[in-house]
């Protein structure tokens, strides 16, 4: 049978708790609590680096642009407002007419065909990017995932040993 890290942890963590008497359950509770606080400091410290980061920086420029330009601004709001009534006719059981599809489909051309608007989603998409690789690694650091990480570069000669690679 093999566990999976979560269930190894747990079977970890319970067997500590079975051997420990009293006065050690407090202390060692104190250190399971104490990771939490270094793993929390540590995703903060995350957080911040990210947020200084040229991608999110990117993100935060496009999207003041956009939020600036009136033909943009009103682009989105059509848009958020056909998108909030066919979500509550479908939240009814409402089935979507060929036409309303059509319309939204409009709607979500004339978003991406606004310059400062593709802008924006361009540069969400590539900031996005980074969380996906920075949440790649650290499945793969704890044990969760398959392969190398290395997926958006794997090829032949990359040489990091993975089967994509080789």
């Amino acid at each position: 049978m093999q566990l999976h890290t979560c269930d190894a942890c747990c079977l970890l963590f319970s067997r500590q708790e079975k051997n420990l008497n009293k006065t050690n359950l407090f202390r060692f509770q104190k250190q399971v609590k104490n990771m939490s606080v270094a793993i929390l400091d540590k995703a903060k410290e995350l957080g911040l680096e990210l947020s200084k980061s040229k991608e999110f920086s990117n993100v935060r420029e496009a999207e003041m642009t956009m939020m600036q330009d009136l033909e943009a601004q009103s682009i989105i709001n059509e848009f958020q407002a056909k998108q909030q009534t066919l979500q509550t006719m479908q939240a009814q059981g409402l089935p979507l007419s060929e036409q309303q599809q059509r319309e939204m489909g409009e709607f979500q051309k004339r978003m991406f065909d606004n310059p400062l608007i593709s802008s924006f989603f361009k540069a969400q998409e590539s900031f996005e990017h980074i969380l996906d690789q920075v949440n790649k690694i650290i499945s793969e650091s704890i044990g969760f995932g398959q392969g190398c990480g290395c997926e958006d570069e794997c090829q032949p000669g990359h040489d990091c040993g993975c089967e994509g690679c080789s």
